[in-house]
């Protein structure tokens, strides 16, 4: 089936960049009628791939002469799964005013991927997290996303080679965010942050040890956000959250969260309210992507500067708030769980005192 869909496509770009003007004339309904049985063959492929489209049409179709094809208002509707966790499933819907494929250089036999005017809202109700969190739109400004990419249209077997090269390249940019092909982007969204919305450049990134160009949001511009927190990041956890750009709304959002719930618990349980904070922070970050990445995020932040009991207690109150993700806790149930927990530390005072009990035990 996947190499029948690559035969397939190889055709349809051979007769629609070198057919000539005669195709041209006759354009828009032939490739209007190619490309939605192409859009047939590419949900049913893409399926198996654990990338499922709910929904995939567009408008109208232009043929700009033989240099290239637009189809214009696309409406995309996905669901993304990496795996069985809840964690590796994502959906989204996603509209773009225009996706053209153009020749680039035909004797070079380099072509070109557009799309311009992209609007995304990431959907409800993929985890824990996302309950709460809601259906939310993620803005995009100045968005312009290019791919550029060779295809031997004159040795149709090297295309389909090449074809099946950038097939799997899509499905592993679906689901992470990289691949190899050249890429290009200059798109700009914005998170709220204190309730003020701060803009963020999504770049395309070349890394010369993997090879590959990946997504990632502006560094410098993240560093803007974490100077108005009242606990700024440090290098590590902005590292974090701009090689992950997918889940940066989501990683704001638990931020802000806790700290919500840590001022409110300052004011009924004061006593409790450190320990609170990072065992709810840490609940989160596990319930929306797992105990491996919570613990990845939550390790980056005790990197910061501290003592060294400071950083014991807190690890110690995020490896609980793993614990009680994992154990399928409620929100409401966390603050007295932690409050009867004998392995909850709630001031640097008892990791002095544990230490100090361990010693005494060796000494016997």
């Amino acid at each position: 089936m996947k190499r029948k869909f690559l035969v397939y496509l190889s055709l349809f770009l051979v007769v629609s960049f070198v057919a000539g003007e005669y195709l041209y004339l006759m354009a828009p309904e032939i490739v209007d009628k190619a490309s939605r049985k192409a859009i047939k063959v590419v949900t049913k492929v893409m399926n198996n791939e654990g990338i499922k489209f709910e929904r995939l049409d567009y408008n109208w179709v232009l043929v700009k002469g033989v240099s290239g094809i637009s189809w214009n208002d696309v409406n995309i509707s996905i669901n993304v799964n990496k795996g069985s966790a809840e964690e590796d499933k994502k959906f989204f819907y996603m509209y773009v005013k225009e996706a053209e494929f153009s020749v680039q250089n035909l004797l070079a036999e380099t072509f070109l991927i557009n799309i311009r005017d992209i609007s995304v809202i990431r959907g409800k109700g993929l985890n824990a997290f996302a309950n709460w969190l809601g259906e939310y739109e993620i803005p995009l400004e100045d968005n312009n996303f290019k791919i550029l990419f060779r295809l031997d249209i004159f040795n149709p077997s090297n295309a389909i080679l090449q074809l099946e090269q950038y097939y799997f390249n899509f499905v592993r940019f679906m689901k992470d965010s990289r691949g190899y092909m050249p890429m290009s982007s200059s798109i700009s969204t914005s998170f709220m942050i204190n309730d003020e919305p701060f803009k963020v450049r999504l770049e395309i990134v070349f890394n010369k040890q993997e090879g590959e160009y990946g997504m990632q949001l502006n560094i410098n511009d993240l560093r803007s956000i974490s100077a108005i927190m009242p606990n700024p990041m440090n290098e590590l956890e902005l590292g974090i959250i701009s090689k992950n750009p997918d889940k940066a709304s989501t990683l704001f959002g638990i931020w802000r969260r806790s700290i919500d719930e840590w001022k409110k618990t300052e004011k009924t349980r004061p006593e409790l309210a450190h320990a609170y904070r990072h065992v709810f922070w840490s609940y989160l970050l596990t319930n929306a992507y797992g105990q491996d990445f919570a613990r990845m995020v939550t390790d980056a932040h005790e990197s910061n500067e501290g003592s060294e009991l400071d950083h014991e207690m807190d690890q110690k109150n995020n490896e609980l708030g793993r614990e009680y993700a994992a154990r399928g806790y409620q929100e409401y149930e966390l603050l007295d769980k932690l409050s009867k927990d004998p392995n909850a530390v709630r001031s640097e005072k008892e990791i002095g005192l544990a230490r100090q009990l361990i010693t005494m035990m060796k000494g016997q």
